[in-house]
């Protein structure tokens, strides 16, 4: 049986992993800097309900907090329908580009 020493000095059995089907990574910063895409896709969902795009520092604020959050705060209103609006363009400029908008 194969082994390998652990972060923490003991060691991790890694007979088996033949067996492994599927892994999967949580991509939330600690492997990949997701930043220019979540903005990006806030950008485009500014300019599909007719705003202005804003200065990317300053929508890096809104990676993390709910889109209904981050939309009612950038568009000034509460309207559920125009804060929807923004989202739904989020998720179909993501679809568009696979994996390139982890929200």
């Amino acid at each position: 049986m194969a082994s390998r020493k652990g972060s923490n000095g003991s060691e991790a059995s890694v007979s088996g992993l033949h067996h492994v089907k599927h892994v999967f990574f949580d991509l939330d910063g600690t492997l990949t800097d997701p930043r220019e895409g979540i903005v990006r896709c806030i950008q485009h969902a500014l300019t599909s309900v007719g705003r202005e795009e804003r200065d990317p520092r300053y929508l890096e604020q809104f990676i993390g907090p709910p889109l209904s959050l981050t939309f009612q705060t950038l568009l000034g209103t509460s309207d559920e329908a125009r804060i929807e609006s923004a989202i739904a363009a989020v998720w179909k400029f993501s679809a568009k580009r696979v994996g390139f908008c982890t929200l």
